[in-house]
């Protein structure tokens, strides 16, 4: 068994396993911006990010 390895979350900027990385690209995909959570901190966000990411795929449907 491998240990996850340690990151400083970008929300609560404590010292956790990696959870969730979030990661934004332009259409060319090119990196814009990356975020990694925690597990406590990703489960406070998690329903916000889905909505959000399901509202970019509706807008890049039309």
């Amino acid at each position: 068994m491998t240990a996850q390895p340690y990151i400083e979350c970008s929300l609560c900027d404590e010292a956790k396993p990696i959870h969730r990385e979030l990661v934004l690209t332009n259409r060319e995909g090119l990196l814009l911006d990356k975020a990694q959570f925690c597990r406590d901190c990703w489960n406070d966000i998690r329903q916000s990010v889905e909505d959000a990411s399901g509202l970019i795929d509706r807008r890049q449907e039309n």
